[in-house]
């Protein structure tokens, strides 16, 4: 007790300090007064009982600190369910408990929360992540007699934050790819609220102040009538809308929007509109451009249309006009050249003219066919139609034909033919067998020989010709079914012919449903192999070989 009768309490030291003999001379006395400090530890148990109730069911975890840095107090339900107890933690350190520079950081903020400070801050530990504060405690008289530390795990939310914040990112990556924005009006306070892409589409920037008369401002006068109509009904009678609409941007720019809006309600009251907006002028022009494009499309197909009929007129005038009179002229040739013979005119060349008119004439007449026949196929005038055709039969008849003309160049024409019935048209069949053995006579020098083959192969009637003749390159082999293409062209090619004799074989085989294959190597030979749907039934007059 001072001598004005202050209690203080003190701690301290005696010492005996003794002389030669060994004897008590003095007493050494050291003494510290520790009033201050009791009355701040008297006062932190007070605390201490008064945060007890507190931590102990506080969400986080909460701890009580002294002067010392040494943990008085800890609690808190995540401090269980980390597996810590409160006596785990009371008695120690920061360093007692966590990582070395987690516990280095902790200690910096207790000391400022000791001289007074509050602090926030966020830590890592164990792959979660903690929200921490620390703030010092006062007693009566508003002295700091400790620190509190109170730590919360945000992993969760932090997570729960982070997916938020990507799904906003998403949702307005999303609206500026399809450039469609949100809106809402709250009838009431007036407010009208939209996103930044919807602001975009207004022309104005994000977060710009808009209403709806301001919005309906912007709308081309011919469209704002209908927009401002929508948008009422919604208001006043709960209606949904879906309006397109041009708008024009304070800089002048139009565009094409879609606005839709659906009214929300509250006790059958309509408290706010929600809808959308979207940018669609893209989506207006190739709308224009498809609709240009297919006014151009039905333009180039009655014009197309009206071509193929003056072409079929065409053909059907030059059928007439070229086949009646040529068919005289061979005649006429035929008959002169057999009246020059029964004259014997051995010195006179009228035999040959006459030879050569009909050779000329019927190269003419072919040249004809060929083209009538592939126009024909090509417009769909000559349609074919399939029955049960037997190959053997349409080959002995094409080759019966065409025979002298091999022999007459001295080329061997052999058949080999087994059982084989398609489906297809006598006509179309005749075509591709005269248009394939012609060739093959055609490019067969004399001594060679000519395959005429058919036979069935699973579902397949197949029909092959063969030659030995001057066959061509695989690379040229390509093209040949393409109209008026031949191995030698020119105006001084070799082989006389107009090029169409295989277009109309190709022609004829796809409208039957087959396949052409062509294997060929330069003066080694060509085989054509042709494979047509096979048929179940025999010809109806049952002629099978």
């Amino acid at each position: 007790v001072t001598p004005d009768g202050e209690a203080r309490t003190v701690t301290g030291i005696m010492r005996p300090v003794t002389g030669e003999e060994g004897e008590v001379v003095s007493i050494f006395v050291t003494a510290r007064d520790i009033t201050e400090r009791k009355r701040r530890e008297e006062a932190l148990q007070v605390a201490e009982g008064r945060y007890r109730a507190l931590i102990e069911n506080f969400p986080g975890g909460v701890f009580l600190f002294d002067e010392d840095l040494q943990y008085t107090l800890a609690g808190g339900r995540e401090l269980r369910d980390v597996g810590l107890s409160p006596s785990d933690v009371e008695g120690g350190g920061p360093h007692d408990i966590f990582p070395a520079a987690l516990a280095k950081e902790l200690e910096m903020y207790f000391r400022r929360a000791l001289n007074g400070e509050k602090n926030a801050f966020e830590q890592t530990m164990d792959g979660r992540r903690y929200f921490n504060r620390t703030l010092p405690v006062r007693d009566e008289d508003g002295t700091v007699i400790a620190g509190m530390a109170v730590a919360q795990d945000i992993t969760e939310e932090r997570r729960r934050k982070e997916k938020l914040e990507r799904k906003n990112d998403l949702f307005q990556r999303a609206q500026e790819i399809a450039n469609v924005g949100g809106w809402e009006y709250d009838l009431d306070t007036g407010a009208l609220t939209l996103t930044d892409q919807a602001c975009r589409i207004h022309g104005v920037s994000p977060g710009a102040e808009m209403t709806p008369e301001r919005s309906h401002e912007l709308y081309h006068p011919n469209d704002r009538w209908e927009a401002e109509e929508a948008f009422r009904r919604a208001v006043e009678d709960g209606v949904p809308y879906d309006v397109e609409a041009r708008l024009i941007t304070d800089a002048g720019e139009e565009k094409w929007i879609r606005t839709r809006g659906a009214p929300q309600q509250d006790d059958g009251r309509t408290v706010r509109v929600r809808g959308t907006i979207q940018d669609i002028t893209d989506q207006k022009e190739r709308e224009q451009a498809l609709r240009t494009a297919k006014a151009d499309a039905e333009t180039a197909r009655q014009e197309a249309e009206e071509a193929s009929r003056l072409k079929s007129a065409f053909l059907a005038n030059i059928s007439h006009e070229i086949r009646t009179p040529l068919t005289s002229i061979i005649g006429f040739a035929e008959l002169i050249g057999s009246e020059a013979d029964a004259l014997d005119l051995s010195d006179s060349p009228l035999s040959g003219y006459a030879a050569m008119i009909e050779r000329s004439g019927k190269r003419l007449l072919e040249t004809l066919e060929g083209v009538l026949n592939l126009s024909k196929l090509q417009s769909g005038q000559m349609k074919l139609e399939t029955a049960p055709v037997d190959l053997n039969e349409q080959i002995r008849w094409a080759v019966q034909e065409l025979r002298p003309k091999a022999e007459e160049k001295g080329v061997r024409l052999q058949l080999e033919t087994g059982c084989a019935v398609a489906e297809g048209d006598e006509g179309g069949i005749q075509i591709v067998i005269r248009n394939l053995v012609s060739n093959a006579i055609k490019y067969t020098e004399q001594g060679g020989r000519i395959w005429v083959r058919s036979f069935q192969n699973e579902d397949r009637a197949v029909l092959e010709v063969e030659d030995t003749g001057i066959g061509m390159d695989p690379a040229v082999a390509e093209s040949l079914f393409e109209p008026f293409r031949q191995a030698s062209e020119g105006l001084n090619r070799e082989y006389e012919g107009t090029g169409v004799g295989l277009a109309v074989t190709n022609k004829a085989v796809a409208q039957m449903d087959g396949s052409i294959e062509v294997d060929t190597e330069k003066d080694e030979g060509t085989r054509f192999t042709i494979q047509l749907p096979a048929s179940e039934e025999h010809p109806t007059d049952g002629s099978v070989s």
